[in-house]
């Protein structure tokens, strides 16, 4: 059973439950971000008001939205935004790409710092207009320091976590909350677990969006867990890259390069016998930790006998 929430413009009276919203712009904003991550059950429009039907994850999403701290999914989406800038270095930023760039920056804003987003989107009106460069370049570093302010606002603050606790027997609860969290992934999906299984890739990797890039990092696969690897990476050998490394202990599983979730027991065994836990946190440093052992990893050669 999913949970009922109301949303849709302001338009002189406030919906009796849910969020109002002053522009058509920021309601498909919260729309899309819900729908991109898979968090709406049902859809429907009554009376220009909208109402989901939303997973208990996406009533996590939404409370945060409503007032509690900025969700650090939109500080890493943010991040991606600033870094991909230098793309439209050079180019007419009033052509898609740029309109699109603009658009993507103004709608995470409007979920971190509302405040930031009012000032982005007036400098951004400014930009969209004939001026020449020698008026433009102010007014695109301004807009740049609205977004860097608002991600070293975001690292100040320091890394939040949540935490989701697993009795011994749990495996579904388990399997579906995990799930969730790896499919919602738009970008990229790092899986770092030193005793993975063949059933890792039916159940948590298949059907991922072709977009997103797959890496696996383990020491001494099974093998079966080799002839897995090697049938998958057979299949998906554009996006698909699986690496070894001797010196991982921990289970981690980094999501869009902005997302750990921290697992206490391998993805295999998980809440079979034992309880265990899932903790999401939000920190770049653990995002470079991973990176720099997966960069340090050798890739797996699945013929190779197990050592």
């Amino acid at each position: 059973m999913g949970h009922w929430i109301k949303i849709g413009l302001l338009r002189g009276a406030v919906p009796e439950i849910g969020t109002a919203y002053e522009t058509e712009a920021d309601l498909q904003s919260d729309l899309l971000f819900f729908e991109e991550r898979g968090l709406i059950r049902t859809k429907k429009t009554v009376g220009g008001v909208i109402a989901l039907e939303i997973t208990s994850n996406g009533l996590q999403e939404s409370e945060t939205m409503a007032g509690q701290p900025a969700s650090k999914d939109v500080i890493g989406t943010l991040r991606r935004l600033f870094q991909n800038r230098t793309q439209l270095i050079g180019n007419d930023i009033t052509a898609d790409p740029g309109r699109q760039w603009i658009a993507n920056v103004s709608a995470a804003l409007s979920i971190v710092d509302p405040s930031a987003k009012a000032q982005f989107d007036e400098l951004s009106h400014n930009v969209l207009l004939p001026i020449s460069d020698l008026t433009l370049g102010p007014i695109w570093n301004s807009m740049l320091l609205i977004i860097e302010r608002v991600i070293a606002s975001a690292e100040i603050v320091g890394p939040t976590s949540s935490e989701r606790v697993y009795p011994a027997g749990s495996v579904y609860d388990f399997y579906r909350d995990l799930r969730e969290r790896i499919q919602s992934a738009r970008v990229s999906v790092l899986v770092v677990d030193p005793y993975i299984d063949e059933g890792l890739f039916d159940t948590y990797l298949g059907n991922m969006p072709k977009a997103v890039k797959i890496r696996l990092l383990t020491s001494n696969p099974s093998v079966a867990a080799r002839k897995a690897i090697e049938l998958f990476s057979r299949q998906e050998k554009n996006r698909f890259e699986c690496r070894a490394s001797m010196s991982i202990h921990d289970r981690v599983v980094v999501v869009d390069q902005s997302t750990c979730l921290v697992l206490g027991q391998s993805i295999k065994d998980a809440a079979s016998n034992k309880p265990t836990y899932v903790t999401q946190i939000y920190s770049q440093d653990m995002v470079n930790l991973y990176e720099d052992v997966w960069n340090k990893a050798k890739s797996l050669r699945v013929n190779e006998p197990r050592t």
